[in-house]
């Protein structure tokens, strides 16, 4: 039997955020190369802030899929909200580990939008 339409749009939902989270974690990652600040600490500490992200998607997908059967019904499906925040999360740090790398390459409206001073 082939997945629900809902399942699939939860897949495809997860997926893009774990997307985010990769590509956060490798800007991340090259900004502190660059800046000569990459260490074991960080590096866990990002990876945990990941795991955390993670813990919340199957969270979320345990709630919009079981949590009727033990009396949870907020009414609404949590998956597609909690993805949404830690996509919107993601982008504004990889704009912020990309204006690291090379301010040059960001344009100026999006630096402004974000705070982010050309050094």
């Amino acid at each position: 039997m082939p997945p629900s339409r809902k399942a699939v749009i939860f897949i495809e939902i997860t997926i893009t955020a774990l997307y985010f989270n990769a590509l956060d974690f490798a800007t991340g990652l090259i900004k502190a190369f660059k800046n000569k600040t990459l260490d074991s600490k960080s590096l866990r500490d990002g990876l945990f802030k990941k795991c955390g992200f993670m813990l919340c998607y199957a969270l979320a997908w345990l709630v919009d899929t079981h949590g009727a059967s033990v009396g949870i019904d907020i009414g609404s499906v949590l998956l597609p909200v909690i993805c949404g925040y830690v996509v919107m999360t993601e982008i504004v740090s990889i704009i912020e580990n990309i204006a690291e790398i090379n301010p040059e390459i960001l344009p100026e409206k999006l630096m402004e939008l974000f705070k982010i001073n050309k050094k």
